[in-house]
């Protein structure tokens, strides 16, 4: 995990996602974006293994701003329960890759 300040130095700036892992020290990165029109927002993210340059998982979220805060938990358990089934796949497979190279001598 890295914190909250450390990603606001690539708020509006565009850099390739891999410069950013590297620079922060992530295998994975989620990012994301939001729009609003009226009372309604609309949230997108994406989260990226930045080693492998793939997108392992997207989606998108919408709701009435009235009630942000249900809208955030409901983006954050949806994030979590996407994330967490993702990564573990990824790092299995990761494992074994790993694994089948060093069985190998190689």
């Amino acid at each position: 995990m890295i914190a909250c300040n450390s990603c606001f130095t690539y708020k509006s700036r565009s850099t390739d996602v891999k410069q950013v892992g590297r620079e922060l020290g992530a295998r994975y990165v989620l990012e994301g974006g939001k729009r609003k029109a009226g009372n309604r927002v609309r949230i997108t993210g994406q989260l990226i293994d930045v080693l492998a340059g793939v997108h392992l998982w997207a989606d998108r979220f919408e709701g009435a701003i009235d009630d942000v805060f249900d809208l955030q938990n409901r983006v954050t358990a949806s994030v979590v329960g996407a994330v967490a089934s993702k990564l573990e796949q990824a790092e299995i497979e990761r494992a074994r890759t790993k694994s089948c190279v060093h069985q190998d001598g190689k």
